[in-house]
Protein backbone atom coordinates (compact mmCIF):
# COMPACT_ATOMS: atom_id res chain seq x y z
CA UNK A 1 0.00 0.00 0.00
CA UNK A 2 1.63 3.03 -0.89
CA UNK A 3 0.74 6.41 1.11
CA UNK A 4 1.77 10.00 0.02
CA UNK A 5 3.15 11.49 2.50
CA UNK A 6 5.79 12.76 0.58
CA UNK A 7 7.00 16.60 1.26
CA UNK A 8 8.38 18.49 -1.69
CA UNK A 9 11.38 20.59 -1.58
CA UNK A 10 10.62 24.11 -2.26
CA UNK A 11 13.14 25.21 -4.76
CA UNK A 12 15.03 28.20 -3.45
CA UNK A 13 17.70 30.64 -5.58
CA UNK A 14 18.63 31.57 -1.81
CA UNK A 15 21.56 28.92 -1.58
CA UNK A 16 21.95 29.79 2.39
CA UNK A 17 18.49 28.94 2.88
CA UNK A 18 19.26 25.46 2.25
CA UNK A 19 20.33 24.80 5.56
CA UNK A 20 18.69 22.83 8.78
CA UNK A 21 17.88 25.61 11.14
CA UNK A 22 18.22 24.19 14.42
CA UNK A 23 18.34 27.81 16.23
CA UNK A 24 18.51 31.41 14.90
CA UNK A 25 22.61 30.68 15.13
CA UNK A 26 23.28 27.26 14.61
CA UNK A 27 22.75 26.01 10.59
CA UNK A 28 23.40 22.54 9.59
CA UNK A 29 24.51 21.89 5.99
CA UNK A 30 22.34 19.32 4.50
CA UNK A 31 24.49 16.81 5.16
CA UNK A 32 23.89 16.51 8.27
CA UNK A 33 22.03 13.45 6.75
CA UNK A 34 24.92 11.12 6.96
CA UNK A 35 26.48 12.34 9.79
CA UNK A 36 26.35 11.28 13.39
CA UNK A 37 24.16 13.81 15.58
CA UNK A 38 23.90 13.16 19.33
CA UNK A 39 21.40 14.83 21.67
CA UNK A 40 22.04 14.40 25.53
CA UNK A 41 20.34 15.93 28.75
CA UNK A 42 18.72 15.08 31.54
CA UNK A 43 14.59 14.71 31.81
CA UNK A 44 12.71 17.70 30.58
CA UNK A 45 15.68 19.90 29.67
CA UNK A 46 14.57 19.57 25.51
CA UNK A 47 16.17 16.71 23.98
CA UNK A 48 12.73 15.16 22.27
CA UNK A 49 11.85 18.43 22.08
CA UNK A 50 14.81 19.26 20.01
CA UNK A 51 14.75 16.01 18.10
CA UNK A 52 11.42 17.27 16.89
CA UNK A 53 13.11 20.13 15.37
CA UNK A 54 15.47 18.44 13.88
CA UNK A 55 12.79 16.40 12.16
CA UNK A 56 10.74 19.26 11.47
CA UNK A 57 13.67 20.94 9.15
CA UNK A 58 15.01 17.79 7.37
CA UNK A 59 11.62 16.94 6.03
CA UNK A 60 10.96 21.02 5.18
CA UNK A 61 14.00 20.45 3.35
CA UNK A 62 12.65 17.16 1.38
CA UNK A 63 15.13 14.70 3.05
CA UNK A 64 14.13 11.05 3.76
CA UNK A 65 14.43 10.76 7.59
CA UNK A 66 12.95 8.16 10.29
CA UNK A 67 12.76 8.53 13.90
CA UNK A 68 12.22 5.75 16.32
CA UNK A 69 10.12 6.60 19.29
CA UNK A 70 10.01 3.75 22.10
CA UNK A 71 7.57 6.17 24.19
CA UNK A 72 5.01 7.63 21.62
CA UNK A 73 5.72 11.36 22.00
CA UNK A 74 6.54 11.95 18.46
CA UNK A 75 3.23 12.12 16.61
CA UNK A 76 2.37 15.61 16.95
CA UNK A 77 4.66 16.56 14.03
CA UNK A 78 1.41 16.04 11.73
CA UNK A 79 -0.53 18.33 13.49
CA UNK A 80 0.11 22.32 13.68
CA UNK A 81 1.54 23.70 16.62
CA UNK A 82 -1.93 25.04 18.08
CA UNK A 83 -3.16 21.89 17.02
CA UNK A 84 -6.13 22.90 14.74
CA UNK A 85 -4.35 21.96 11.32
CA UNK A 86 -2.19 19.70 9.73
CA UNK A 87 1.59 19.50 10.22
CA UNK A 88 3.56 17.38 8.40
CA UNK A 89 3.07 14.91 6.29
CA UNK A 90 4.84 11.83 8.48
CA UNK A 91 3.87 8.31 7.93
CA UNK A 92 3.38 7.48 11.75
CA UNK A 93 3.98 2.81 12.22
CA UNK A 94 2.76 2.06 15.25
CA UNK A 95 1.70 3.20 18.60
CA UNK A 96 -1.84 4.57 19.06
CA UNK A 97 -1.89 7.13 16.26
CA UNK A 98 -0.34 4.98 13.90
CA UNK A 99 -1.17 4.97 10.09
CA UNK A 100 -0.41 1.11 10.54
CA UNK A 101 0.04 -1.15 13.35
CA UNK A 102 3.84 -2.79 14.26
CA UNK A 103 4.54 -6.28 15.38
CA UNK A 104 8.28 -6.91 17.19
CA UNK A 105 8.89 -9.33 14.63
CA UNK A 106 8.43 -7.08 11.45
CA UNK A 107 11.48 -5.03 11.62
CA UNK A 108 13.19 -6.52 8.45
CA UNK A 109 9.98 -6.06 6.35
CA UNK A 110 9.17 -2.68 7.27
CA UNK A 111 12.72 -1.64 6.70
CA UNK A 112 11.63 -2.59 2.86
CA UNK A 113 8.98 -1.14 3.11
CA UNK A 114 9.94 2.74 4.22
CA UNK A 115 12.65 1.96 1.50
CA UNK A 116 10.47 1.60 -0.96
CA UNK A 117 7.93 4.34 -0.14
CA UNK A 118 10.74 6.80 0.85
CA UNK A 119 8.46 8.91 3.25
CA UNK A 120 9.59 10.46 6.38
CA UNK A 121 8.37 8.08 9.32
CA UNK A 122 8.01 7.62 12.54
CA UNK A 123 8.48 3.98 14.10
CA UNK A 124 6.74 4.10 17.13
CA UNK A 125 7.44 1.25 19.81
CA UNK A 126 5.46 2.08 22.57
CA UNK A 127 2.84 -0.38 22.35
CA UNK A 128 4.96 -3.40 22.29
CA UNK A 129 4.97 -5.91 25.90
CA UNK A 130 8.80 -5.06 26.76
CA UNK A 131 12.04 -3.68 25.95
CA UNK A 132 13.25 -6.51 24.53
CA UNK A 133 10.66 -6.77 22.08
CA UNK A 134 11.59 -3.13 21.05
CA UNK A 135 15.03 -3.93 21.17
CA UNK A 136 14.18 -7.06 18.63
CA UNK A 137 12.09 -4.44 15.88
CA UNK A 138 15.12 -1.84 15.70
CA UNK A 139 17.54 -4.44 15.64
CA UNK A 140 16.01 -6.57 12.67
CA UNK A 141 14.92 -2.53 11.15
CA UNK A 142 18.82 -1.70 11.23
CA UNK A 143 19.54 -5.29 9.54
CA UNK A 144 17.29 -4.76 7.17
CA UNK A 145 19.08 -2.14 5.54
CA UNK A 146 22.58 -4.66 4.79
CA UNK A 147 20.85 -5.50 1.04
CA UNK A 148 20.95 -1.98 -0.15
CA UNK A 149 23.74 -0.09 -1.45
CA UNK A 150 22.64 3.78 -1.08
CA UNK A 151 20.16 4.39 1.04
CA UNK A 152 20.46 8.28 2.08
CA UNK A 153 18.64 8.36 5.31
CA UNK A 154 18.92 9.72 8.55
CA UNK A 155 17.44 7.86 11.35
CA UNK A 156 16.90 9.80 14.85
CA UNK A 157 16.78 6.96 17.57
CA UNK A 158 15.08 8.17 20.91
CA UNK A 159 16.38 6.13 24.44
CA UNK A 160 19.77 5.26 22.36
CA UNK A 161 21.25 4.00 25.64
CA UNK A 162 18.32 1.51 25.43
CA UNK A 163 19.28 0.01 22.02
CA UNK A 164 23.08 0.29 22.41
CA UNK A 165 23.75 -0.10 26.40
CA UNK A 166 26.85 0.24 27.46
CA UNK A 167 26.37 -3.26 29.81
CA UNK A 168 23.92 -5.21 27.83
CA UNK A 169 21.50 -7.43 29.90
CA UNK A 170 19.85 -10.00 27.73
CA UNK A 171 20.39 -11.36 23.99
CA UNK A 172 18.56 -9.12 22.55
CA UNK A 173 20.31 -5.87 24.24
CA UNK A 174 23.47 -7.53 22.36
CA UNK A 175 21.38 -7.50 19.18
CA UNK A 176 20.04 -4.24 19.23
CA UNK A 177 23.89 -3.13 20.34
CA UNK A 178 25.69 -4.95 17.24
CA UNK A 179 22.76 -2.90 15.10
CA UNK A 180 23.43 0.16 16.13
CA UNK A 181 27.41 -0.21 15.83
CA UNK A 182 26.64 -1.20 12.27
CA UNK A 183 24.53 1.56 11.87
CA UNK A 184 26.99 4.26 13.25
CA UNK A 185 30.22 3.18 12.19
CA UNK A 186 29.60 1.29 8.46
CA UNK A 187 26.44 2.58 7.27
CA UNK A 188 28.10 5.69 6.12
CA UNK A 189 28.95 4.25 2.67
CA UNK A 190 25.17 3.56 2.26
CA UNK A 191 24.26 7.51 2.84
CA UNK A 192 23.26 6.99 6.09
CA UNK A 193 23.66 9.30 9.04
CA UNK A 194 21.62 8.90 12.76
CA UNK A 195 21.22 10.95 15.88
CA UNK A 196 21.64 9.48 19.40
CA UNK A 197 19.11 10.65 21.93
CA UNK A 198 19.85 9.69 25.99
CA UNK A 199 19.39 11.11 28.88
CA UNK A 200 21.94 8.80 29.98
CA UNK A 201 25.04 9.01 28.21
CA UNK A 202 26.73 6.72 30.88
CA UNK A 203 24.93 4.20 29.88
CA UNK A 204 25.38 4.26 26.00
CA UNK A 205 27.96 2.20 24.80
CA UNK A 206 31.18 4.10 24.09
CA UNK A 207 31.72 2.91 20.62
CA UNK A 208 28.40 4.24 19.71
CA UNK A 209 29.13 7.44 21.48
CA UNK A 210 32.60 7.81 20.21
CA UNK A 211 30.96 8.09 16.42
CA UNK A 212 29.61 11.75 17.57
CA UNK A 213 29.86 14.49 14.53
CA UNK A 214 27.66 17.13 16.45
CA UNK A 215 26.89 16.94 20.11
CA UNK A 216 24.13 18.76 21.44
CA UNK A 217 24.25 18.82 25.16
CA UNK A 218 21.47 20.60 26.85
CA UNK A 219 21.33 20.34 30.57
CA UNK A 220 22.83 17.51 32.38
CA UNK A 221 23.34 17.45 36.06
CA UNK A 222 24.30 13.04 37.06
CA UNK A 223 27.70 13.43 37.90
CA UNK A 224 28.08 9.58 35.70
CA UNK A 225 26.96 11.61 32.58
CA UNK A 226 29.21 14.16 32.78
CA UNK A 227 31.89 11.95 33.09
CA UNK A 228 30.74 10.09 29.90
CA UNK A 229 30.48 13.64 28.40
CA UNK A 230 34.02 14.51 29.68
CA UNK A 231 35.80 11.27 27.69
CA UNK A 232 34.69 12.22 24.50
CA UNK A 233 35.62 15.77 25.59
CA UNK A 234 39.12 14.58 26.24
CA UNK A 235 39.67 13.16 22.46
CA UNK A 236 38.45 16.33 21.07
CA UNK A 237 38.93 19.31 22.32
CA UNK A 238 41.57 21.41 24.61
CA UNK A 239 41.40 21.93 28.25
CA UNK A 240 39.97 25.62 28.49
CA UNK A 241 37.33 24.30 26.27
CA UNK A 242 36.65 21.64 28.33
CA UNK A 243 36.49 23.70 31.22
CA UNK A 244 34.08 26.30 30.06
CA UNK A 245 31.67 23.18 28.84
CA UNK A 246 31.99 21.03 32.20
CA UNK A 247 31.18 24.23 34.03
CA UNK A 248 27.94 25.42 32.77
CA UNK A 249 26.41 22.07 31.57
CA UNK A 250 24.65 21.54 35.00
CA UNK A 251 23.01 25.16 34.71
CA UNK A 252 21.33 25.62 31.30
CA UNK A 253 18.16 26.63 30.87
CA UNK A 254 15.87 24.49 29.21
CA UNK A 255 15.63 24.36 25.55
CA UNK A 256 19.64 25.75 25.67
CA UNK A 257 22.30 23.27 24.50
CA UNK A 258 26.15 23.42 23.99
CA UNK A 259 26.46 22.69 20.26
CA UNK A 260 30.06 21.24 19.60
CA UNK A 261 31.36 19.67 16.71
CA UNK A 262 35.47 19.58 16.84
CA UNK A 263 36.23 18.63 13.50
CA UNK A 264 33.04 18.64 10.87
CA UNK A 265 31.89 21.73 11.95
CA UNK A 266 34.74 23.13 13.92
CA UNK A 267 32.42 25.05 16.37
CA UNK A 268 31.48 25.22 19.91
CA UNK A 269 28.94 27.38 21.09
CA UNK A 270 25.54 27.66 23.36
CA UNK A 271 22.38 27.96 20.91
CA UNK A 272 18.83 28.69 22.20
CA UNK A 273 16.76 25.37 19.91
CA UNK A 274 14.05 27.37 17.92
CA UNK A 275 10.26 27.15 18.69
CA UNK A 276 8.64 23.95 17.10
CA UNK A 277 6.63 24.60 14.02
CA UNK A 278 4.77 21.78 14.73
CA UNK A 279 1.98 20.46 17.64
CA UNK A 280 4.33 19.40 21.09
CA UNK A 281 3.13 15.55 21.67
CA UNK A 282 6.05 15.43 23.83
CA UNK A 283 5.38 17.98 26.60
CA UNK A 284 5.51 16.99 30.10
CA UNK A 285 1.97 17.01 31.60
CA UNK A 286 1.27 19.45 34.85
CA UNK A 287 -0.65 18.82 37.49
CA UNK A 288 -4.08 20.56 37.53
CA UNK A 289 -3.56 21.81 33.67
CA UNK A 290 -5.96 19.87 31.04
CA UNK A 291 -3.15 18.73 28.76
CA UNK A 292 -3.33 20.19 24.80
CA UNK A 293 -4.28 17.66 22.43
CA UNK A 294 -5.18 18.45 18.17
CA UNK A 295 -8.79 18.69 17.82
CA UNK A 296 -10.89 15.15 17.47
CA UNK A 297 -12.13 14.76 14.22
CA UNK A 298 -15.28 12.85 14.60
CA UNK A 299 -17.97 11.85 17.11
CA UNK A 300 -20.70 9.66 16.96
CA UNK A 301 -23.99 9.61 18.72
CA UNK A 302 -26.34 6.55 18.11
CA UNK A 303 -29.36 7.54 20.04
CA UNK A 304 -30.02 10.73 17.85
CA UNK A 305 -28.45 9.21 14.90
CA UNK A 306 -25.74 12.05 14.39
CA UNK A 307 -22.34 12.61 13.53
CA UNK A 308 -20.28 15.51 14.93
CA UNK A 309 -17.14 16.63 13.25
CA UNK A 310 -14.64 19.33 12.93
CA UNK A 311 -14.11 20.55 8.97
CA UNK A 312 -10.52 22.34 8.66
CA UNK A 313 -11.52 24.17 5.96
CA UNK A 314 -14.08 26.29 7.15
CA UNK A 315 -13.10 26.18 10.86
CA UNK A 316 -16.35 25.05 12.25
CA UNK A 317 -17.79 22.06 13.94
CA UNK A 318 -20.68 20.53 12.05
CA UNK A 319 -23.68 18.19 12.90
CA UNK A 320 -25.09 15.98 10.59
CA UNK A 321 -27.75 13.68 10.37
CA UNK A 322 -26.77 9.67 9.65
CA UNK A 323 -28.27 8.40 6.67
CA UNK A 324 -29.79 4.40 7.20
CA UNK A 325 -27.39 2.75 5.99
CA UNK A 326 -24.43 4.67 7.67
CA UNK A 327 -26.37 4.20 10.88
CA UNK A 328 -26.20 0.53 10.44
CA UNK A 329 -22.55 0.16 9.68
CA UNK A 330 -21.60 2.57 12.62
CA UNK A 331 -23.77 -0.40 14.77
CA UNK A 332 -21.95 -3.16 12.92
CA UNK A 333 -19.02 -1.12 13.90
CA UNK A 334 -19.66 -0.32 17.56
CA UNK A 335 -20.50 -3.88 18.10
CA UNK A 336 -17.28 -5.22 17.43
CA UNK A 337 -15.30 -3.11 19.33
CA UNK A 338 -16.10 -1.11 22.38
CA UNK A 339 -19.27 1.09 22.50
CA UNK A 340 -17.67 4.49 22.14
CA UNK A 341 -18.41 8.09 21.25
CA UNK A 342 -15.31 8.08 19.05
CA UNK A 343 -14.58 6.79 15.24
CA UNK A 344 -11.65 4.46 15.01
CA UNK A 345 -10.83 3.53 18.89
CA UNK A 346 -9.89 -0.06 18.90
CA UNK A 347 -10.69 -2.74 22.09
CA UNK A 348 -8.18 -4.77 23.74
CA UNK A 349 -10.49 -7.66 22.51
CA UNK A 350 -10.21 -7.27 19.12
CA UNK A 351 -7.75 -9.58 17.11
CA UNK A 352 -5.58 -7.81 13.83
CA UNK A 353 -4.26 -10.00 11.18
CA UNK A 354 -0.77 -8.69 10.25
CA UNK A 355 -0.01 -9.32 6.51
CA UNK A 356 2.20 -12.81 6.95
CA UNK A 357 -1.41 -14.07 8.37
CA UNK A 358 -0.81 -14.37 12.02
CA UNK A 359 -3.09 -12.99 14.75
CA UNK A 360 -2.23 -10.96 17.54
CA UNK A 361 -4.27 -8.96 19.69
CA UNK A 362 -5.31 -5.39 19.56
CA UNK A 363 -4.41 -2.31 21.84
CA UNK A 364 -6.90 -0.33 23.71
CA UNK A 365 -6.87 3.63 21.62
CA UNK A 366 -7.15 6.50 23.90
CA UNK A 367 -7.28 8.85 20.91
CA UNK A 368 -9.02 9.38 18.03
CA UNK A 369 -6.71 9.54 14.54
CA UNK A 370 -5.71 11.82 13.15
CA UNK A 371 -6.64 13.09 9.34
CA UNK A 372 -3.61 11.29 7.99
CA UNK A 373 -4.42 8.36 9.60
CA UNK A 374 -8.06 8.89 8.19
CA UNK A 375 -6.53 9.25 4.81
CA UNK A 376 -4.59 5.49 5.10
CA UNK A 377 -7.37 3.86 6.31
CA UNK A 378 -9.85 4.65 3.44
CA UNK A 379 -7.29 3.49 1.54
CA UNK A 380 -6.47 0.29 2.68
CA UNK A 381 -10.37 -0.03 3.20
CA UNK A 382 -10.98 0.29 -0.62
CA UNK A 383 -7.86 -1.93 -1.90
CA UNK A 384 -9.32 -4.95 0.65
CA UNK A 385 -13.24 -4.69 0.79
CA UNK A 386 -14.18 -3.21 -2.06
CA UNK A 387 -13.26 -3.88 -6.16
CA UNK A 388 -13.63 -1.99 -9.77
CA UNK A 389 -14.77 -4.14 -12.60
CA UNK A 390 -12.63 -3.75 -16.16
CA UNK A 391 -14.63 -4.22 -19.68
CA UNK A 392 -13.36 -7.86 -19.94
CA UNK A 393 -15.24 -8.21 -16.51
CA UNK A 394 -12.15 -8.85 -13.94
CA UNK A 395 -12.88 -7.02 -10.95
CA UNK A 396 -9.59 -5.72 -9.51
CA UNK A 397 -9.32 -3.99 -5.89
CA UNK A 398 -9.94 -0.14 -5.67
CA UNK A 399 -6.49 1.74 -5.09
CA UNK A 400 -6.21 4.88 -3.95
CA UNK A 401 -9.14 5.55 -1.98
CA UNK A 402 -9.47 8.70 -0.16
CA UNK A 403 -11.91 10.49 1.85
CA UNK A 404 -12.29 12.79 -1.11
CA UNK A 405 -13.53 10.47 -3.37
CA UNK A 406 -16.29 10.04 -0.87
CA UNK A 407 -17.32 13.24 -0.79
CA UNK A 408 -17.44 13.14 -4.46
CA UNK A 409 -19.66 10.74 -4.58
CA UNK A 410 -21.65 11.83 -1.80
CA UNK A 411 -22.15 15.32 -3.95
CA UNK A 412 -22.50 13.86 -7.01
CA UNK A 413 -25.15 12.05 -5.75
CA UNK A 414 -26.80 14.64 -3.96
CA UNK A 415 -26.63 17.02 -6.72
CA UNK A 416 -29.25 14.38 -8.30
CA UNK A 417 -32.07 14.84 -6.30
CA UNK A 418 -34.62 17.31 -8.08
CA UNK A 419 -34.87 20.77 -6.80
CA UNK A 420 -31.83 20.47 -4.29
CA UNK A 421 -29.98 24.04 -3.88
CA UNK A 422 -26.82 25.50 -3.73
CA UNK A 423 -26.73 26.76 -0.21
CA UNK A 424 -27.93 23.70 1.02
CA UNK A 425 -25.57 21.69 -0.81
CA UNK A 426 -22.46 24.47 0.53
CA UNK A 427 -23.97 23.49 3.80
CA UNK A 428 -23.95 20.13 4.16
CA UNK A 429 -20.84 20.13 1.89
CA UNK A 430 -18.64 22.56 4.00
CA UNK A 431 -17.43 24.70 1.08
CA UNK A 432 -16.62 27.97 1.78
CA UNK A 433 -18.35 29.71 -1.46
CA UNK A 434 -20.82 28.31 -3.67
CA UNK A 435 -18.76 27.76 -6.65
CA UNK A 436 -17.86 24.62 -5.96
CA UNK A 437 -21.43 22.75 -5.33
CA UNK A 438 -23.01 24.77 -8.15
CA UNK A 439 -20.54 23.15 -10.14
CA UNK A 440 -21.97 19.29 -9.44
CA UNK A 441 -25.42 20.52 -9.78
CA UNK A 442 -24.88 22.04 -13.04
CA UNK A 443 -22.73 19.27 -14.50
CA UNK A 444 -25.54 16.75 -13.15
CA UNK A 445 -28.50 18.72 -14.77
CA UNK A 446 -26.52 18.45 -18.53
CA UNK A 447 -25.65 14.79 -17.36
CA UNK A 448 -29.52 13.93 -16.61
CA UNK A 449 -30.36 15.34 -19.88
CA UNK A 450 -29.14 12.65 -21.32
CA UNK A 451 -30.94 10.27 -19.08
CA UNK A 452 -34.15 11.24 -19.42
CA UNK A 453 -36.49 8.57 -21.05
CA UNK A 454 -38.01 10.72 -23.86
CA UNK A 455 -40.04 9.25 -27.38
CA UNK A 456 -37.90 8.35 -29.74
CA UNK A 457 -39.70 10.72 -31.91
CA UNK A 458 -38.54 13.83 -30.01
CA UNK A 459 -35.63 12.89 -28.44
CA UNK A 460 -34.75 16.27 -27.86
CA UNK A 461 -37.66 18.52 -27.35
CA UNK A 462 -37.37 18.75 -23.55
CA UNK A 463 -34.30 20.57 -23.81
CA UNK A 464 -35.91 23.13 -25.77
CA UNK A 465 -39.01 23.50 -23.63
Amino acid sequence: MQVDTRHALVQQDDQEALVLSISAALHLPLDALTHVLGIVAQRGAGKSYCASVLMEEMVEHGLFVGYVDPLGITWGIRASADGEHAGYPVLILGGRHGDLPLDPASGAIVSQFVLEQRQPFILDLSLFEDEDEQRQFVAEFIRGFRLHEEVLCHLIVDEADLFAPQVPQSPMAQRSLTAMNRLTRRYRYKGMGCTLITQRPAELHKRVLGQIDLLLALRVISPQDSKALDDWIKRNAGEAERAQFLATLSGLQTGTAWAWSPQWLSLLQQVAIRTRRTFDSSATPKVGVKRSTPRQLAEIDLERGTFTFYRHKVHKTQTHWLSDDTAMAVRLYFGRFRPTKRLFEGDPRSMRVREDGQVYRGKTREDGYDESSIYVRIRELGRRYLARTLLDGRQVPLENLSPHDLRHSWATEQARKRGVSVKALQDAGGWSNPITPLGYIVSNEIANDELIDLPPAQPRSRRNS
